[in-house]
């Protein structure tokens, strides 16, 4: 429309040309006509004119000027990794008659307690985020008396109805943390949950914050039904965790009889608490059957201190991935998109959250690709591509809790 009026305009100024019928203003009325006929603002008359996909020439002087279709393509295109940091367009509540997607994601909040929870505009910020989502996961809940989640509640419930399930304190030493659900129960029914322990159904104590499980019915979507592993992985350790949790994907396929899984969080899977060598090893990444949705080039950090993949999310088997909307899985720069300064970001994590959407039953697009998914060939971590504001660095993080 806005082009519509500027082309209205001109060839308004052409024809009320007042210095008369001099070479100038027949070669612009001319040039407007032309112009129009290709918009369809009138039908194209004129002899005078001559058509063709590439130019437009003008009799009798024969001067030809570039098509102006060439003027109108959009510009400012975004570069592939900014593509992955920032959110496709969309409404406040993700799951829409006219996306028919619905949208999950896992976030590290980094010590969530009452001393963020009374902060107000952290607070604001984080029902922005959490909002976007059907389904998020948060990591690093930390606060015992649990008024921390219950004035997020609070707030975020002001302007939205979403329900929570909320596990145990967990973890091997005095640093304890919960995993906490966030969804909307007009989307999606919480159909069962058990909080694993990997002493008791495999006899060794070998993941630190054994995930809590929750199976979701999702009659909106085309999987319908879905199993989440939230986890979030100790750095020290790292390897051994990431490879037990093929165990217990086994159990929870056996105990579900369902190979619709998710496996999502804060992996701490790169930098120097997991090697390329020792990726090799891993069986949920050597496996073919797994598919890592978040490629090893995404920068999941808020930290200016580096560029690591620490946070992914997995899902098991081609059901799983047909579901899985392209170029959805994403790491959400909620400072970019919010326009906060590097204090600001920090003060909500040093995380970004993950996402990815699942095709709605009203939407007929399915993909033997879901976006960022890596391929896997050898099995080696890709090459970052370097942020110029961020320095690379192995160790990270180096917060308690980790």
């Amino acid at each position: 429309m806005k082009n519509t009026k500027f082309i209205l305009n001109l060839f308004s100024s052409a024809t009320q040309d007042k210095t008369g019928p001099d070479k100038l203003s027949k070669f612009k009325l001319v040039l407007m006509k032309r112009v129009s006929v290709c918009l369809g603002l009138q039908p194209c008359a004129d002899a005078s004119i001559n058509c063709n996909k590439n130019t437009i020439s003008m009799n009798p002087a024969n001067a030809k000027i570039p098509r102006i279709t060439a003027l109108l393509k959009p510009a400012n295109k975004r570069s592939p990794r900014q593509k992955q940091q920032t959110r496709p367009c969309c409404s406040q509540d993700s799951f829409s008659a006219a996306t028919a997607t619905m949208k999950i994601a896992a976030f590290n909040i980094q010590r969530f307690g009452r001393n963020k929870a009374s902060d107000p505009d952290v607070l604001k910020v984080l029902v922005q985020i959490i909002s976007r989502y059907d389904i998020i996961v948060i990591l690093e809940v930390v606060d015992e008396s649990g008024k921390a989640v219950d004035a997020l509640m609070e707030a975020l419930n002001k302007e939205h109805q979403y329900e929570k399930q909320i596990s145990t304190r967990l973890g091997r030493t005095g640093y304890k943390e919960q995993f906490l659900f966030l969804y909307r129960a007009d989307q999606v029914t919480l159909v069962d949950w058990y909080q694993s322990d990997d002493q008791k159904t495999e006899g060794q104590d070998d993941i630190n914050r054994d995930p809590y499980i929750l199976r979701f019915s999702c009659p909106h979507t085309v999987l319908e039904d879905l199993v989440m592993i939230p986890v979030h992985i100790t750095p020290k350790g790292a390897e051994k965790e990431l490879d037990k949790l093929y165990d217990l994907f086994l159990h929870v396929k056996k105990k579900w009889k369902t190979e619709n899984v998710m496996i999502l969080g804060d992996f701490n899977a790169d930098g120097s608490y997991v090697t390329k060598k020792e990726m090799k090893t891993i069986r949920i990444r050597n496996d073919k059957n797994f598919h890592w949705l978040i490629g090893d080039d995404v920068d999941t950090t808020a930290s200016t201190k580096n560029t690591n993949t620490y946070d992914r999310i997995v899902v098991y088997g081609d059901k799983t991935l047909q579901a899985v909307v392209i170029n959805s899985a994403k790491a959400f720069n909620f400072q970019k998109e919010y326009e906060l300064s590097d204090e600001q970001a920090l003060s909500i994590s040093d995380h970004y959250p993950v996402e990815v959407e699942l095709l709605g039953k009203t939407d007929g697009q399915r993909s033997d690709s879901a976006g960022p998914k890596e391929k896997m060939e050898g099995l080696g971590v890709k090459e970052k591509k370097p942020k110029a504001e961020k320095k690379k660095s192995g160790k990270g993080k180096g917060k308690p809790g980790q």
